[in-house]
């Protein structure tokens, strides 16, 4: 039998957030706290489902060719919040609706509230364990070591714990001195804005994330999560309204925008951030016509394992190919150089790796040496 710390501490995490949110139900009606175990059991399994199709959906380069159990591995890592928090709440719809509760969803929206600050906490310790939700490189002495890394990294899953375990107990400190009504949403509109607010700060440390325009597609998100919450705190306002339509806007042009072709991967100690191309398109044209990569290299996910052929044809500048099977470097090619001027197209040399590979990957001439990348070198993809 495998043992797996991440599936018992998200297991640990997931108990904790009911038994919170069953306390808070219990405070305003027994009634409604009897539904608490359906409800749980309902939304985490929205949640879970909601939370890996928007890994997969985010994150769709690391499934690639992959099998159906690739695509469930849940005790691997790979679960979105945002995703979890969509499907979650879907669940909580249905069953209110199935049930008759519907006139009291505010109040198990509240529930869910309490109990989701507490469960991400805890949460976060299984992002430790598996040495992901790290961000830039860091001097600050309380900076870890990823993989081995000389390098020590802001563990941002210690940040988020401790800014998720401090608004848990200021809601605790709010319900028990009953400064705060319960049944109209306000409970989680405060989880909206906090998180929001604490998420979209944390990401100015992440090592690097996809772009849509000046901030990341996860501070658009949680600029319009804030958004949201403020409006379930104060619904009363006309402003509030406009900045729902604006959240609601924002939401439809982030989700587009979503549509990434970049993700962070490590080859040997080195973290990258490169474009990838997948259609048979994009691969065609690679980097042909540019004047620069734009990000640290383009990653070229191929459709089938094989031995592609690569050329220069319409490049400015020399690369380094880095040849790549699942995951690890089979192959380099260093200082290919652009053809020359008025050079044949037919005359133009093709490079082939030595063995089958899935990707392919292109860096400026000289970074394979200079980031001491080689052949046996081990490939990873960041999970976020």
């Amino acid at each position: 039998m495998i043992f797996h710390w991440y599936g018992l501490i998200l297991g640990i995490a997931i108990t904790t957030g009911v038994v919170s949110a069953q306390w808070l139900l219990a405070r305003v009606h027994a009634a409604h706290a009897k539904h608490a175990d359906d409800l749980a059991l309902w939304t985490i399994i929205g949640g879970i489902i909601g939370a890996r199709a928007y890994h997969i959906f985010t994150d769709w380069q690391l499934y690639v060719g992959a099998t159906f159990l690739d695509y469930i591995a849940v005790w691997n890592g790979g679960l979105g919040l945002w995703g979890a928090v969509a499907g979650g709440l879907f669940a909580a719809l249905l069953y209110t609706k199935v049930h008759g509760l519907w006139k009291h969803i505010l109040l198990f929206f509240d529930g869910i509230g309490f109990g989701l600050p507490i469960a991400q906490a805890i949460g976060r310790f299984g992002n430790a364990i598996n040495q992901e939700v790290y961000g830039k490189v860091t001097t600050l002495p309380w900076g870890i070591s990823v993989y081995g890394s000389q390098e020590k990294y802001h563990p941002l899953f210690a940040y988020e714990m401790i800014g998720l375990f401090t608004l848990w107990i200021m809601m605790w400190r709010l319900v028990v001195g009953k400064r705060i009504s319960l049944s109209e949403g306000k409970v989680f509109g405060i989880w909206l804005v906090w998180y929001g607010i604490l998420r979209f700060f944390l990401e100015y440390l992440r090592f690097s994330t996809a772009m849509f325009g000046i901030f990341s597609v996860a501070q658009w998100i949680a600029l319009c999560a804030s958004i949201i919450g403020i409006i379930m705190i104060d619904k009363r306002h006309v402003w509030t309204r406009l900045l729902g339509g604006i959240a609601l806007f924002a939401l439809v042009v982030t989700a587009w925008s979503m549509r990434t072709t970049y993700v962070n991967m490590r080859v040997g100690t080195s973290l990258l951030r490169v474009e990838t191309a997948q259609s048979a398109s994009a691969i065609e044209k690679g980097l042909g016509d540019r004047a620069s990569i734009g990000s640290d290299g383009m990653l070229f996910i191929l459709p089938t394992r094989t031995t592609p052929s690569f050329w220069m044809k319409g490049m400015q500048f020399a690369l380094d190919f880095v040849w790549i099977d699942t995951d690890h470097v089979v192959d380099l090619h260093t200082n290919v150089l652009p053809p020359a001027n008025n050079q044949n197209t037919q005359a133009l040399p093709t490079y082939h790796p030595k063995s089958l590979v899935t990707h392919v990957l292109e860096l400026p001439a000289g970074d394979v040496v200079r980031r001491n990348i080689t052949i046996g070198d081990s490939v990873q993809f960041e999970v976020r």
